[in-house]
């Protein structure tokens, strides 16, 4: 929408503007190109391309003139921004004015579409537009065709355009620099660090090995988990370290937990390493007890309200202290403490429920991003009495109070905790939960869960939620399997949006998945994937297979999206475009392992009815109109997260307000019987066992025809079966109690 609304001003701007007329003086034309061109660069740091495509429109509409540096500079502003359709609009609106592009614009449209993971059209853009407009592809252009092609892991197609830059005389030590980086996104880390070596050799050959180029293949070491080979290199001599290549060799050692030759590493660097290295050290400081040290360290080189604070609190947390988190707060947080102080006026103290209401409440307002609405039914549903809960990334503690909860009502028992590592986000999660009275059954931990997981100190959780960085979900869990319990169930969110593709691929064939598609909270017509994960048998067990390319590719994507979001403005067209290219790749892949044929709980999940059982289910379809159905079915088949059943008979009524509805509904009423007998007489349900019963709750559109697919975007499925075959009656059913559903 902000795309459509920028776009549709500045085509408005151009209709009105003029060219500036021949009597206006030349130094004051010159001054105004300035000004503009100016303004529009200061755009950049924070990726604001419609305020730089508004700078244009103004300039027209004052008829100022606007040159090629100007339109350069939105299109960099663009690039930025990763906003690749505004920068083709500025292509556009320049050759309108009759101006022809240069190669810096060309270079600047190609990183514009490289920062946005289209390397095909960044590929064109970059070199085969270049060559239709006569104009020579330069060193740049060879280097940008190859950055977009490794953002997208694209290595085969780097190391050609490096041999086409060779062969033209155009290759240097960025279009190394670039062939190495590509190596290390590469899916074969295998054999990519061995060609990343050999690269770097046949620069320093040809001469073009610098600082760049080395620390891209340090890297690439890295990446493969290759520290040794990464120190030998470190040691070698011929190029001068920087902070970056110490970062990088250390942050290798500490990937295998060698964290004494991480701090030895840091310890002795020359220059002063990077936050990403000082963080890394600190943590070396922690894991060896060492908090006074790091303490020190954290004081004395300035480092306060840096991403080192939340190393710092957690070395001295690991090291059995209780640190004050407002020491290690930074100045970010506005929303999470006024959020605090929201619920602090409204919610009596020790009432959880309202603790909860007001932060739902606040969210209402102000938009956070919550496992709340259907999110919190599944998680309340995966719960079990005494659970040990684990969860990784813990925000405001919205998730864990909402466990907790569940907890109580199961009769008590179990235990919270969450690891959070935003110190703001963990000081106001604790305060929170202190307001709610459940400070005893919550525990809030500050620091990286992977670090957290290393030390030892989680236990043997039960319950494991994912709910921080999605491209981290398959490291963590991967370290967590030899602490989790038995019967152990992971609860995966997020994993749609902004999503998480390499869970998917790490947990195919190691666990038992079912993929609920739920609604994001107070987020309109944007789904959701919760991933409920229970393992398998060793036995059963397959080893994790590389990811595919594809799925590594829209990794990058999604953790490209998030980290510009920490630090510049995000658009929502943003999130939906990359929500819809992962949608279709992350549902065949799901659809072929048969992972979505479940349905969306909404209360408990529980034992099975056993096959044979009697069910009466009972339809009521929303949409233009509502319409209710009756079933009688039989359970022909009981897993531990689904049960399917086979429908034998069908009868409904619709109910409808007017009269032009009635021929609406007469349809719908076809279409719901026929979800109601399934695609080859088989519906597929979630499950609860209550006292004398099970129930089920989920969508019914899943079965249901296209045409009711798209009309029914709220269809909910309500089954009770009795333990004895007799069955109930339909009047039974529809006079049964029914389960509070919350947030509903």
């Amino acid at each position: 929408m902000a795309l459509r609304a920028a776009l549709a001003r500045f085509s408005a701007a151009k209709k009105r503007g003029t060219r500036a007329g021949g009597g206006r003086c030349e130094e004051t034309v010159a001054s105004n190109l300035q000004r503009l061109t100016a303004a529009i660069k200061r755009q950049k740091q924070k990726g604001a391309w419609p305020k730089a495509l508004a700078l244009l429109s103004a300039a027209a509409r004052k008829g100022e003139e606007r040159d090629l540096v100007a339109f350069t500079a939105a299109a960099d502003v663009c690039a930025r921004g990763s906003a690749w359709k505004a920068a083709l609009a500025v292509l556009k609106e320049l050759r309108s004015e009759g101006l022809a592009p240069d190669l810096v614009l060309w270079c600047a449209l190609g990183s514009a579409c490289s920062a946005a993971a289209q390397w095909r059209r960044a590929l064109h853009l970059s070199l085969q537009a270049v060559r239709e407009e006569c104009l020579a592809p330069n060193a740049f252009s060879f280097g940008s065709a190859m950055s977009a092609c490794s953002r997208a892991s694209q290595w085969d197609k780097v190391l050609s355009l490096l041999e086409e830059a060779q062969s033209l005389g155009l290759a240097n030590s960025f279009t190394f620099s670039s062939a190495i980086t590509a190596l290390a996104n590469s899916a074969d880390s295998e054999s990519g660090w061995g060609r990343a070596l050999c690269l770097w050799e046949e620069a320093q050959n040809a001469e073009m090995g610098n600082v760049v180029t080395f620390n891209a293949t340090l890297t690439a070491l890295e990446r493969a988990s290759q520290w040794h080979r990464a120190c030998e290199l470190l040691d070698s001599g011929g190029i001068r370290p920087d902070e970056v290549s110490y970062s990088s060799v250390a942050t290798a050692c500490a990937r295998w937990h060698l964290w004494e030759r991480s701090l030895a590493l840091l310890s002795s660097c020359l220059v002063r390493p990077t936050l990403g290295g000082q963080s890394c050290l600190v943590r070396a400081m922690g894991h060896a007890r060492a908090w006074e040290q790091a303490l020190h360290h954290w004081n004395s080189n300035g480092l306060r309200g840096s991403e080192v604070s939340a190393s710092t609190a957690w070395a001295l947390e690991v090291a059995g202290l209780t640190p004050e988190l407002r020491t290690f707060a930074s100045s970010s947080g506005r929303k999470e403490l006024t959020l605090l102080d929201f619920v602090q006026r409204r919610a009596p103290r020790g009432q959880l429920h309202a603790v909860l209401n007001e932060v739902r409440h606040f969210a209402r307002k102000e938009w956070l991003k919550l496992a709340a609405g259907a999110k919190a039914s599944v998680l309340r549903a995966v719960l079990r009495p005494g659970d040990a809960v684990l969860e990784l990334g813990c925000f405001v503690g919205f998730s864990a109070l909402l466990a907790a909860q569940r907890l109580r009502q199961l009769g008590g028992g179990g235990k919270v905790v969450s690891c959070e590592l935003n110190p703001v986000s963990a000081m106001v999660a604790r305060a929170l939960i202190a307001w709610a009275g459940a400070d005893d059954e919550v525990e809030v931990r500050v620091g990286l869960a992977s670090d957290w997981i290393a030390s030892g100190q989680l236990g043997r959780p039960d319950v494991v939620i994912l709910d921080h960085r999605g491209s981290r979900y398959h490291e963590d869990l991967n370290a967590l399997e030899p602490h989790l319990g038995k019967g152990a169930r992971v609860l995966a969110d997020n994993v749609l949006s902004p999503g998480a593709p390499l869970f998917l691929s790490f947990v195919d064939g190691r666990y038992d998945v079912t993929v609920h598609e739920v609604p994001e909270f107070r987020r309109k017509g944007r789904l959701d994937w919760m991933l409920l994960c229970a393992p398998l048998h060793r036995h059963a067990r397959q080893s994790a297979a590389p990811a595919p390319p594809e799925f590594r590719e829209l990794s990058a994507e999604v953790d490209r999206l998030c980290w510009r979001s920490s630090s510049a403005k995000v658009y929502g067209g943003d999130w939906q475009e990359l929500q819809e290219q992962l949608e279709p790749v992350l549902r065949r892949f799901a659809d072929a392992r048969g992972w979505t044929s479940a349905l969306s709980p909404r209360t408990n999940i529980r034992s099975p009815p056993s096959p044979g059982t009697r069910l009466w289910l009972q339809f009521s379809i929303v949409g233009r109109c509502k319409v209710s159905i009756a079933a009688e079915a039989t359970c022909v088949e009981a897993r531990p997260t689904l049960i399917r059943v086979a429908a034998a008979a069908a009868n409904g009524a619709a109910h409808v307000r007017t009269e032009s509805q009635a021929s609406h509904a007469l349809q719908q009423l076809e279409d719901a019987r026929g979800a109601a007998q399934g695609a080859g007489g088989v519906l597929v349900l979630q499950y609860v066992t209550r006292p004398g019963r099970h129930e089920a709750m989920g969508q019914a559109s899943y079965l249901a025809p296209a045409r009711l697919k798209r009309n029914l975007e709220e269809s909910w499925i309500s089954a009770w079966a009795s333990r004895n075959h007799g069955g109930a009656g339909s009047s039974d059913l529809l006079d049964s109690e029914r389960t509070a559903v919350e947030d509903s």
